[in-house]
């Protein structure tokens, strides 16, 4: 059942306003890294960091 497990995937993906803690430059980035707590790539700095709530 990967199939449907991606389509709800899918379906839930949204985009949401993150702050880079280096640079302190807004960038869109997905919200199901954020839920699962997966590390994410600034676009201006390229620093890598962690989304919280």
């Amino acid at each position: 059942m990967t199939w449907l497990n991606r389509i709800f995937d899918n379906l839930q993906q949204h985009e949401v306003n993150s702050q880079c803690p280096v640079c302190k430059k807004f960038s869109k980035q997905s919200s199901t890294k954020r839920d699962r707590g997966q590390a994410v790539l600034c676009p201006h700095c390229k620093s890598l960091f962690i989304m919280t709530e």
